[in-house]
């Protein structure tokens, strides 16, 4: 198990090294754009061009590492947060890049300079862009989101939110593609615990028979929706109540090597774990 962790840590400090990459980079790009409104004789097309390739890339990389991490070690708690907030920040700063590519194509079809008048005003915005990107990473790797104004913080937690709903969706949509493959194409989703209080989830759960046709989805009313915490020692109670213990000696540990194989029989899917 300490290995394990170990492993996860150094994985999770890569991720984030490479997130880092990207910020500078991204500032980068920002400030090439400042330096094509400022002269728009100098040609930085092809520059922000460049990095935004290596922008797009390094984004995509990083979710896709990102999200074999969240299968492979099953992380909660802080450090699926951290995780997803990579995730997250990363999505961020590919976006800023694509506007600076925008605010590069707007210049090329304008055809007349910048006021002068109007130059501090964009010095401006682009520190303050610096300054939010800095102050993210500070609140970030410092865990002490203090030195944020209150939009920030809120700006992070919507983000924060987005990039975990989307997390959870996306594992649904896998697994009913994955089931239907198998030849046993799920008929109902039943969403149950503390995580189906959040209204964007339920709002995006709602969403999924649109995409799925043939597919109910059952949502509990909010009352309903307890604490995990508070049904797992509802079902415990249960269980000893009916004198069914355990001597809890398994180490429990999140792993793909007994990924299961479904097959079908009749209405009934039976797992068996593959040796």
């Amino acid at each position: 198990m300490e290995r394990v962790v170990k492993k996860f840590d150094s994985e999770l400090m890569e991720l984030q090294n490479r997130m880092s990459q990207m910020a500078s980079l991204a500032q980068s790009m920002v400030a090439l754009a400042i330096t094509a409104i400022q002269d728009r004789g100098k040609n930085v097309r092809k520059e922000v061009d460049q990095l935004e390739t290596t922008l797009d890339q390094m984004q995509m990389d990083i979710d896709r590492d990102a999200i074999r991490m969240l299968t492979v070690y099953g992380p909660v708690a802080t450090q699926l947060r951290y995780v997803l907030g990579v995730s997250n920040i990363t999505m961020q700063l590919e976006r800023i890049g694509d506007q600076v590519v925008n605010i590069c194509e707007s210049l090329d079809l304008m055809q007349t300079e910048i006021g002068h008048h109007v130059q501090p005003d964009l010095h401006k915005m682009a520190a303050t862009v610096g300054e939010m990107i800095d102050a993210a990473f500070n609140a970030y790797f410092e865990r002490d989101a203090s030195s944020l104004t209150h939009q920030q913080r809120n700006n992070l937690a919507a983000s924060f939110q987005d990039a975990a709903t989307g997390a959870l969706i996306s594992k649904v949509e896998r697994a009913i593609h994955q089931m239907d493959h198998a030849g046993c194409r799920p008929q109902s989703l039943i969403i149950g615990g503390g995580v189906c209080a959040n209204s964007l989830l339920r709002e995006r759960v709602k969403q999924l028979p649109q995409k799925h046709h043939d597919i109910q989805v059952f949502l509990p009313p909010l009352p309903l929706c307890l604490d995990n915490a508070a049904m797992i020692a509802g079902l415990a109670y249960e269980h000893l109540r009916h004198h069914r213990t355990d001597e809890l000696s398994l180490p429990a540990m999140a792993t793909t090597s007994g990924i299961a194989k479904t097959s079908c029989t009749g209405k009934f899917a039976h797992r068996k774990a593959l040796s």
